[in-house]
């Protein structure tokens, strides 16, 4: 007589894993997870992508359908306004695309991402293509570029203003970094730091890893500045300077000939200033990619390097898939709403545009590991292209409460969208699949075909 198993699904669903041994798999985890995300203890499709409504900051394409560089909500007059900011082509766009680039010099193409920072109630931004300006803009009329250095130097040499490509503020001090590298004073392992409480004036004095001309936090070639992000726990509060190899800590110094010193380093690198996301003071915690993985910043403070605690361990197959190259123009953001962490990335030798979401899921974690890291894979339906994501609140939701925030997605044809956890199931109109497949030993040998009849399923 046959013998027959019963076999029970557990909840609450672990995240993707992707290791090929099926032992390895514990029977709460997902060998496939994609175009999902976790509603509780179960397992539901993922947001949709859709435009903005009528009324709203983007409700259109912007004109000629610009590739979208750079997303930031903007917040002034002690948040009484709030513009949400668009970098696209050539321009500076806010709310319902209107141009405020004035003077400033930006450039187009897909690969020419911006980064923004706030101080004294204005906008700074930077990046672009080498050339571009470190500009200015405070909620009326038009951007303006911000002299960033034009003086002679310690080399001698005559300097017209120099660019950077990334810009932070902390401590009442904007950073720069990401210089070119084309004279002694672009040195890319070296940043700049404002005057205090003037991010409007940068005295070549003012350096973060050697003087003026010369030295950097590295001997620069295979490193470099690659951003800024900042940490905060119970045992102090830091500026961290991210570089492709290293991740630098600052702290300041109450000696005001020298009020910034680096304090530690941690072995992992960092691609990019956007693929770093801080989970807030509370939490003690941030999610960041290197080139090697994805990584807690708490775990890699314990672990360093050992490849089997990056939080995208479980997702190493899809890791490997990354465009090497592009790796650097990866964009995150974390959706507080939802509990998620979004990587935007581009998959697949020779792919030339992004093309995966790499979706973390935080929610009632007490400490992220690779053990407990909850992955999900989303790709987009339809022709939609994202070359930028960010966290906003929606320009309708800003004027009545309770305001919501969604993650805002910038296409390659000039689209400001946003992922909708409120009855939005297509991107833009178009579907997408859906699909979850748990541990193969939940119903038997794994490569056994097997009918499943009289199924109860608890709702």
């Amino acid at each position: 007589m046959g013998k027959f198993v019963l076999a029970r699904i557990p909840f609450p669903l672990r995240g993707l894993n992707e290791d090929e041994n099926p032992s390895a798999l514990s029977d709460a985890d997902l060998v496939e997870a994609e175009n999902v995300f976790f509603r509780g203890n179960s397992v539901g499709t993922r947001p949709g992508l859709e435009d903005e409504g009528s009324g709203e900051d983007y409700a259109d394409a912007i004109a000629s359908t610009p590739v979208i560089t750079g997303i930031h909500e903007y917040r002034y007059a002690t948040d009484a306004n709030r513009k949400l900011v668009v970098v696209a082509g050539a321009n500076i766009f806010v709310d319902d695309a209107t141009s405020v680039t004035g003077a400033v010099t930006i450039t187009a193409g897909a690969d020419n991402y911006w980064t923004f920072a706030e101080h004294k109630d204005a906008l700074y931004g930077a990046g672009g293509a080498n050339g571009d300006s470190f500009w200015k803009y405070t909620g009326t009329g038009n951007a303006s570029a911000v002299t960033f250095q034009s003086d002679t130097n310690a080399d001698g040499v005559a300097d017209a203003s120099i660019d950077c490509k990334y810009v932070f503020q902390k401590w009442n001090y904007g950073f720069a970094g990401g210089l070119n590298g084309t004279v002694p004073d672009d040195n890319p392992m070296v940043v700049r730091y404002s005057a205090l409480n003037d991010m409007d004036t940068w005295p070549i004095a003012n350096t973060i890893g050697g003087s003026s001309a010369v030295g950097g936090l590295d001997s620069y070639g295979d490193n470099y500045v690659t951003g800024f992000a900042d940490w905060t726990d119970n045992k102090g509060d830091w500026l961290l300077i991210l570089t492709r190899k290293r991740i630098y800590s600052v702290i300041q110094n109450p000696n005001a000939l020298d009020p910034l010193i680096v304090d530690s380093e941690i072995a992992n690198g960092c691609v990019g200033q956007r693929a770093f996301v801080s989970l807030g003071t509370d939490s003690g915690e941030a999610i960041y990619m290197s080139e090697y993985g994805i990584h807690s910043l708490r775990q890699s403070q314990q672990h360093g390097s050992t490849a089997d605690k990056f939080l995208s361990w479980p997702i190493r197959k899809t890791f490997a898939k990354l465009r090497r190259s592009r790796l650097r123009y990866t964009r995150a953001a974390y959706w507080p709403d939802e509990g998620l962490v979004l990587f935007l990335v581009t998959a697949g030798h020779g792919s030339t545009e992004h093309n995966l979401l790499l979706c973390l899921d935080v929610r009632g974690v007490e400490e992220l590991t690779a053990a407990t890291a909850r992955w999900t894979i989303w790709r987009l339906g339809g022709s939609t292209v994202l070359n930028e994501i960010e966290t906003a609140r929606s320009g309708s939701a800003y004027s009545t409460a309770p305001f919501r925030y969604f993650i805002y997605g910038g296409t390659k044809a000039g689209r400001v969208c946003r992922f909708n956890p409120s009855g939005a199931y297509s991107d833009r109109g178009t579907g997408f699949t859906s699909r979850v497949k748990t541990a193969h030993r939940n119903f038997g040998t794994p490569g056994t075909t097997k009918g499943v009849g009289d199924v109860w399923i608890s709702l």
